[in-house]
């Protein structure tokens, strides 16, 4: 008698874990305004879901496979906290303060992922972050071959907690959309660092498109292979390094037996050479990969001893052992798949800090290219609750353990065509729509106004010229899975990156960048956004996100929202090869054509039909023309504007600043 009243007992706990909704439906949410409202989830077959909101009420019964999905009527735009109720016969999920305004996809690689922590001022935006009329909603990294219902994860009010590990490009948009529109904004999180477009777009998405199957084919029977693969990788690679003389990254021989107690609190560093950190070790020590120590001691004031601290030190490259008082406190190495964008923040524990005497000991090990100190004076600090010590700044001293052979690293390999390219793993985020699948299909056909998109730099390697037809496939197909031809979509054109060349270059970043600005030019509800001068030579990752964020926002309030005429810089319209020189015509000018910092027109390069490039003669013509001319070339039929991988001289702008979109104009063979 008493299994059987346990069974009754349980059974509705049974029901109970029937009814089912993907975590994108959770408090706080926003509801995209003025188009229908997309609800789903999974239930008991053939029971009957009714979801209420404000003065709406839907119903919809669970189909044979347990899913169901509805539509609530468009509502209007409200900071009134409303609730959504969804329920069956035996179970209710209410969600609270849910808002209805301006819903926004942000997705990408590594630059729409890098985070509102990791970009410059990131303390001072954190200060400003506390906005309940802005929310968040961060996508589960995840990748799967089939279609995931649901991940883990919730919406969140924006506060300094909650955006410090959002998109910041995502944030700065969305913080300036609310700030004009005046309405509640929800921002959805879906980027993963060094992905390609393909893993982005459902398989279904490409059939009739040779080089997306291509690719998809290269994956069949991956699993079982792999093993296999990666050994042959491993063998091609070595004999690929030693013909062409090449080291693939500095390796770590390990602490030296000279510095095997430079980590400990009685060394006598006092003939240590001076430094003011944060700082490049090829800017203040030399041009170097290897192992360098550096050193401080300071004195905690009173209120901050004998309890447990955290030492920041920001993103270091590449690797680093800490030590306080001769103790490890924290190491981030070869484990880490990009330790340059790792912020290092150790604990301290209250043992160390209670005498008040800190020695601080610091080992970076630079594998490759740029080491040192990555971030800002203030992100080195020593925290305990609301009081800080800065580290940043003099007060430190040196000391070069090693110096050893300079290396390139995985991704300066892609600079040769010719090198072996390492085979990922299967459950690999390159893997086609992998990504579609595991982290999309999470939060499809959530309700949104459209999407904003930075992301490209892997994809330079594979077909550049092709790129843009990659993403329109891709674009196409959240259009059909979100049910939305309308969906809005922001792109944002590769930055600035790597050394400048001094001669013209045809490099693979330039050639990415004109497949972006033709996909745009194409594909109605899209816009570009210019960055050609927010990038660092030296860094992939440049920390002036809110840059970015503003001009997709600007983009988005003129083509949008109806509410500017400037959508971003000088565009391209019309081309006349005239006797004895080009002129080029631009919209989107504003007061009129400028420079960048009143310097002399620069950026423009001129062919004939031998396709030597020469630097052109430019000028600004009236408000919107520009005039080319070129001694060395009698009949020009070829004009590249920014045609480098970093574009330093290509300098036009608009009256706002807003520079010009780099391109490529051909004059077709009947015309010449």
């Amino acid at each position: 008698m008493m299994k059987l009243f346990l069974c009754f007992c349980l059974l509705p706990l049974t029901l109970l874990a029937e009814l089912e909704l993907p975590a994108i439906f959770s408090d706080h949410m926003v509801l995209q305004q003025q188009q229908a409202i997309q609800v789903w989830g999974k239930g008991v077959a053939g029971e009957t879901i009714t979801v209420t909101f404000k003065q709406q009420t839907a119903t919809a019964e669970v189909a044979e496979d347990g899913t169901w999905g509805l539509s609530l009527a468009p509502e209007m735009a409200s900071f009134e906290p409303a609730r959504l109720r969804v329920a069956d016969s035996s179970e209710e999920r209410a969600f609270e303060d849910v808002l209805v305004g301006e819903v926004w996809l942000c997705s990408g690689q590594s630059n729409m992922a890098w985070t509102v922590n990791r970009v410059k001022d990131a303390d001072l935006e954190a200060l400003m972050a506390e906005n309940p009329a802005i929310r968040l909603f961060k996508v589960q990294r995840l990748t799967s071959g089939e279609p995931l219902f649901s991940s883990e994860g919730a919406w969140q009010v924006a506060t300094a907690e909650s955006v410090g590990e959002f998109s910041a490009v995502g944030y700065y948009f969305g913080r300036d959309l609310q700030h004009i529109l005046q309405v509640p904004v929800g921002l959805v999180d879906a980027a993963w660092g060094g992905t390609p477009a393909i893993a982005w777009t459902r398989e279904t998405a490409f059939p009739h498109h040779p080089l997306l199957i291509e690719k998809a084919g290269e994956w069949e029977g991956y699993v079982d292979t792999y093993d296999a693969k990666l050994a042959a990788w491993e063998e091609a690679l070595k004999v690929w390094l030693e013909e062409k003389n090449i080291t693939l990254y500095v390796r770590d021989p390990g602490i030296s037996e000279e510095a095997k107690t430079w980590h400990e609190s009685a060394l006598n560093d006092f003939q240590w050479d001076k430094i003011s950190l944060p700082a490049l070790i090829e800017n203040e020590i030399g041009d170097m990969d290897g192992a360098v120590w550096f050193r401080r001691r300071l004195e905690l004031p009173e209120n901050m001893r004998g309890q447990e601290l955290t030492l920041a030190l920001g993103p270091i490259a590449d690797y680093d052992m800490t030590w306080v008082n001769g103790v490890l406190v924290g190491k981030t190495g070869a484990e880490v798949e990009q330790p340059h964008t790792v912020d290092r923040r150790y604990t301290l524990p209250a043992r160390l800090t209670r005498s008040g005497e800190l020695t601080i000991a610091i080992r970076v090990f630079d594998r490759v290219s740029t080491g040192g100190f990555l971030g800002e004076n203030k992100s080195m600090l020593i925290i305990g609750g609301s009081s800080a010590v800065r580290l940043g700044g003099p007060g430190w001293t040196y000391k070069v353990e090693s110096k050893l052979e300079s290396a390139v690293g995985e991704w300066e390999l892609r600079q040769y065509p010719d090198a072996p390219k390492r085979p990922p793993e299967p459950d690999s985020p390159h893997r086609p729509a992998s990504l579609a699948n595991g982290m999309l299909a999470t939060v499809a056909p959530y309700s949104l106004r459209g999407a904003i998109w930075y992301q490209g730099e892997n994809d330079t390697g594979w077909v550049p010229e092709q790129y843009g037809e990659r993403v329109r496939v891709m674009i196409e197909d959240w259009r059909t899975w979100w049910e939305n031809e309308a969906l809005a979509f922001g792109v944002v054109q590769l930055a600035n990156f790597l050394e400048p060349k001094m001669a013209p270059a045809n490099d693979p970043w330039p050639i990415l960048r004109e497949s972006q600005r033709k996909l745009v030019q194409d594909l109605p509800n899209s816009g570009l956004v210019v960055t050609t001068d927010l990038g660092e030579a030296n860094d992939i990752h440049p920390r002036n996100k809110q840059e970015v964020g503003r001009r997709l926002a600007r983009w988005a309030l003129a083509d949008v929202y109806g509410k500017l005429e400037l959508r971003g810089g000088p565009e391209l319209v019309r081309v006349n090869f005239l006797s004895d020189r080009i002129v080029l015509s631009y919209e989107q000018v504003g007061e009129g054509l400028h420079t960048m910092n009143q310097s002399e027109l620069g950026g423009f390069t001129l062919a004939g039909e031998d396709g030597v490039f020469v630097k052109a003669k430019a000028r600004i013509d009236g408000k919107n023309k520009v005039v080319l001319s070129a001694d060395e070339i009698k009949k020009p039929v070829h004009i590249r504007y920014g045609w480098q991988n970093n574009p330093v001289d290509a300098n036009l702008v608009n009256k706002a600043r807003l520079p010009a979109c780099p391109f490529e104009v051909i004059l077709p063979p009947e015309s010449r």
